[in-house]
């Protein structure tokens, strides 16, 4: 008897060569040869948990993985019909179940490098345990059957019952009670329970939110299954519409035809439990992360600031979105920071969403940007989405932030020829039909208001106009960042010089610079020659607008 798995598969190949060939040289194996087979298959049986003939097949299987390897091609060198080979499909599909190979959907066969590794180091595959997963590895796993799918190393109906297993073994994680829920509860349609598990992989582990007949294409593989599902996905007569669970997707304020998203409550049943396990479907950034920074406005700005941060603290928000609602106005807090560079935007949205413990959702307008058509609305409409989502799966209500957006909110133009031109039409009015549909909180800064386009303007429910400090506050800025300062000497600087706290900023940076360089300490007249340079330096620059 052979001491290892390799070696026990190869000599009973040898012993099938030798016992099952006629006086003529042609293989001719027949059940009653298994006798002669008994002492490597009843090691490789005991060891592999698999029968006798499952033994030969996966044999001939690995000695033929290399050339075409199929159903077809393994019972000819056994010398049998396609027929009599076709008897087995059992023994194939017991071995495929095991993990030792890949039936693809042309029937072919593939040893998976999992199941080889396995036998070189002598012992036996080891299939994954079904139970005692969490969600997220739920939906890891029925990742790796949907790779599987578009690889052609699945069929449907095997796949479908593998998900189905994973679901009833892992009942109590929030993904399988919700599916236990609606799918085996209501008695949900094997066609669009299975569907469900495609979109499910589609939204956790491709990150799309929106889905569309074509999505389906690389995940199901028969023909008639796939025509059911792209014809209820036109018509709109998807079971998981009926029962709440899909619902059409919204582009440019209208029904997109064809297209659906997960209704936010089933995102959060489903899939709320990945955010505590950290999976996230949307990245945020963490306002905790950003530093606290103590800001000075005008008076005017001040005040405003004040009140938006009062409306969007989380012991109020809910309470005036109730309200919003029960008047039958939309959720939505849309906000313009504008006014001239260097007057604390960017870092007033910062600091509110420390103050109210919000995330944040950057835009950046660069990267929406896309050269090819239809992109660049794409990636809007995906913003949006993504948004949406965010919104669902955070505690609180995050910040939708669009920085520097000049870009974006400009003047549509009129009779647009060029392509480039209908192209940023087109972009504005998605962006204004989100606006007017929005619910949750979204700022925009801009440094340009002049060529805001009065549509965007009505859009926006807060405005806050952001002027460089006046003197009182430019002089309690100098004092916060050089703490050195006399209260004179910080009202000598603010009124020489008409910095925003952008500049002021600037000069602390060549300070602290200047400081590490030359290990001089810092000094009244060393920030004033510092100032003199940021004038000089500022005095002749080109503007730079549209």
């Amino acid at each position: 008897m052979s001491k290892t798995l390799t070696e026990s598969l190869d000599h009973l190949l040898d012993l099938v060569d030798l016992e099952c060939t006629n006086a003529q040289g042609d293989m001719f194996f027949d059940p009653e040869h298994m006798e002669r087979l008994k002492v490597e298959t009843d090691y490789l049986e005991e060891r592999l948990n698999i029968t006798p003939f499952q033994c030969i097949i996966l044999a001939k299987a690995i000695q033929t993985a290399e050339r075409n390897c199929n159903m077809r091609k393994i019972g000819h060198d056994l010398g049998m019909s396609y027929l009599q080979t076709l008897s087995h499909a059992a023994d194939f599909n017991a071995l495929r179940d095991k993990g030792y190979f890949f039936i693809t959907r042309d029937k072919q066969i593939h040893i998976p490098s999992g199941a080889l590794d396995a036998l070189m180091n002598n012992r036996p595959v080891e299939k994954p345990k079904l139970d005692g997963l969490s969600s997220k590895a739920l939906l890891r796993r029925i990742g790796i059957i949907m790779r599987q799918l578009s690889m052609e190393q699945k069929e449907d109906r095997g796949a479908l019952e593998e998900m189905d297993r994973l679901i009833m073994a892992n009942k109590k994680t929030g993904y399988g009670k919700a599916c236990y829920k609606y799918f085996y509860g209501m008695q949900v349609s094997d066609t669009e329970r299975y569907l469900f598990y495609i979109l499910s992989h589609l939204y956790v582990n491709r990150e799309m939110t929106s889905f569309e007949s074509e999505d389906l294409d690389s995940y199901v593989s028969e023909a008639a299954t796939l025509e059911v599902l792209k014809d209820r996905f036109e018509d709109g007569s998807l079971e998981l519409v009926s029962r709440g669970v899909l619902a059409p997707a919204d582009r440019d304020g209208m029904i997109a035809r064809g297209t659906y998203s997960f209704k936010d409550n089933i995102i959060k049943e489903f899939f709320s439990e990945l955010k505590t396990s950290g999976l996230h479907t949307i990245q945020l950034t963490d306002s905790k992360d950003k530093p606290r920074k103590e800001l000075f406005y005008n008076p005017a700005e001040g005040a405003q600031v004040e009140k938006l941060a009062s409306l969007i603290d989380p012991d109020h928000l809910g309470n005036i979105f109730e309200s919003m609602k029960a008047k039958g106005l939309r959720t939505g807090f849309t906000c313009l920071f504008y006014g001239a560079p260097g007057t604390g935007k960017t870092e007033t949205v910062y600091q509110l969403a420390r103050r109210t413990g919000r995330k944040i959702l950057q835009a950046d307008v660069a990267q929406l940007r896309n050269c090819y058509i239809g992109e660049t609305e794409k990636n809007v409409r995906r913003l949006f989405m993504d948004y949406r989502t965010a919104n669902v799966e955070e505690e609180f209500t995050p910040i939708l932030l669009f920085n520097e957006a000049d870009a974006i909110l400009g003047t549509r133009m009129e009779g647009a020829s060029r392509a480039v031109d209908r192209m940023e039409n087109s972009v504005q009015n998605i962006l204004l039909q989100e606006l007017e549909d929005f619910s949750g909180i979204l700022i925009a800064t801009t440094n340009l208001t002049g060529n805001l386009d009065p549509a965007f303007e009505r859009r926006f429910l807060y405005k806050i106009r952001f002027d460089k400090p006046g003197l009182e506050p430019r002089s309690m800025i100098w004092r916060s960042q050089f703490p050195f300062l006399t209260e004179k000497e910080a009202q000598a600087l603010a009124s020489a010089f008409d910095f925003s706290g952008g500049q002021i900023e600037n000069v602390l940076r060549k300070s602290t610079v200047d400081a590490i360089l030359s290990g001089r300490k810092e000094g009244y007249e060393q920030l004033r020659q510092y100032c003199l340079e940021e004038t000089v330096n500022n005095k002749d620059r080109n503007k730079i607008g549209f």
